[in-house]
C-alpha cells in the first residue's frame, strides 16, 4: 500500500506550521521530490536527466507542437505526467510493453497521485495525443543531445522513442509546421538525419 510522505509534528512545530496543514505540506514535499527522480537509470549518460528536466521539456514541446495553443490542463499534465515515479520508480516503456502492465502502472500512478491530493483535469483525445507525442519527442531530443556530446550508446533507446513518435503520426504525414503531426515528423526527421550524420 502506498503511503503519503509526511513531516513530523516536531518539524512542523519548529517552523510554525500547524498539524492541520500537514496534508498540504506533504503534497508539496511529494511534488518536489518527484522532480529529482533520475531517468534512464539503466543507461550510461554524459548529462543525466531527472523528471523535472524531462517534464519541463515535455511542457514546452506541447506548446511547440500546438503552435502556442496548449491548454492549461495539457501543460499541467506535461508537468505532472511522471510525478508518481517517485513512489513507483521509472519503469522503462519497453518493459511495460513487454509485460503488458501499462494499464496497471497507470492506475497505480493515478492512485498514488490521488493519495497526495493531486487529481488532474481530463484531457481531450487530441490533447492526450499531443502529450504522448511530446513525451516521446523529449526522449528523442535527449538521446540526440547525448550523441552530440559523444555518447553513442543510446541508439537502441533513441530508436524506441523514435518508433513511439512514428506510431502516433498517421502514415504518410509529411514534415511541416502546418499541424501537430507535421511538426512531430519535422523533429523526427531531423533527429534521424542527425544520428545518421554523427554515427558514420
Amino acid at each position: 500500500m502506498h503511503k503519503r510522505y509526511t513531516m513530523s509534528h516536531s518539524v512542523l512545530h519548529d517552523v510554525g506550521v500547524l498539524p492541520k496543514d500537514l496534508d498540504a505540506m506533504s503534497t508539496l514535499a511529494f511534488l518536489r521530490r518527484s522532480g529529482r527522480v533520475r531517468r534512464y537509470h539503466t543507461e550510461e549518460l554524459l548529462k543525466p536527466q531527472d523528471v523535472a528536466q524531462h517534464s519541463y521539456g515535455v511542457a514546452w514541446l506541447c506548446w511547440w507542437l500546438t503552435e502556442g495553443a496548449a491548454s492549461a490542463p495539457l501543460v499541467l499534465h506535461a508537468l505532472a505526467h511522471d510525478a508518481a515515479e517517485h513512489g513507483l520508480g521509472d519503469i522503462p516503456s519497453p518493459t511495460k510493453r513487454e509485460l503488458g502492465i501499462r494499464q496497471q502502472v497507470d492506475a497505480a500512478e493515478a492512485h498514488l497521485m490521488a493519495l497526495h491530493g493531486i487529481v488532474l483535469p481530463d484531457l481531450s483525445a487530441f490533447e492526450n495525443k499531443v502529450l504522448k507525442l511530446a513525451d516521446a519527442l523529449d526522449g528523442v531530443l535527449h538521446c540526440t543531445h547525448e550523441l552530440e556530446l559523444g555518447n553513442q550508446t543510446l541508439y537502441a533507446v533513441f530508436l524506441n522513442f523514435h518508433r513511439y513518435g512514428l506510431e502516433l503520426v498517421p502514415h504518410g504525414t509529411a514534415p511541416s509546421t502546418d499541424c501537430v503531426e507535421g511538426r512531430a515528423m519535422l523533429l523526427l526527421k531531423w533527429a534521424a538525419e542527425r544520428w545518421s550524420a554523427l554515427t558514420k
